[in-house]
């Protein structure tokens, strides 16, 4: 059975700007592992808004190269890619726990029941619960 795993924001820009070598390895061998098949993986709209932000914000990377992540995520073969968003529900958890992020309220909610999240944000972990989250450093 394949495994099946939403990942957040922090995979990618992990990959992206290499910036953690154990990171990075482990953000590589996801995507590697979804290209043979070995994984399905998912990711929305909301995860690749805060990509855009924090490589242009933080990394300040020209639009040149932001595109080209982009656009590389848009190419991985079988991804799913989740443009719905639960506002009301995402607000309601943020309003149980406002330390956290409304971004990861929403991108937690978006979630589909038979993924897991994968995140290095153990933080992101309390919002979702231990048995729908997994570390990429265990994949």
């Amino acid at each position: 059975m394949v495994k099946k795993i939403f990942l957040d924001t922090n995979i990618f820009l992990r990959y992206f700007t290499g910036d953690s070598e154990d990171m990075y390895q482990a953000s590589e061998n996801i995507l590697k592992l979804c290209e043979e098949g070995k994984l399905q993986i998912a990711a929305s709209t909301i995860v690749l808004t805060e990509i855009i932000y924090t490589l242009k914000s933080f990394y300040k990377l020209d639009n040149s190269e932001i595109f080209k992540h982009i656009d590389s995520i848009l190419c991985i073969k079988n991804i799913i890619l989740i443009e719905k968003t639960y506002f009301n529900t995402s607000y309601q958890l943020f309003k149980k726990d406002p330390s956290a992020k409304i971004s990861d309220c929403l991108i937690v909610t978006q979630v589909p029941l038979n993924y897991l999240l994968c995140s290095f944000d153990k933080g992101i972990e309390r919002l979702i619960g231990k048995g729908r989250f997994i570390d990429p450093r265990e994949i």
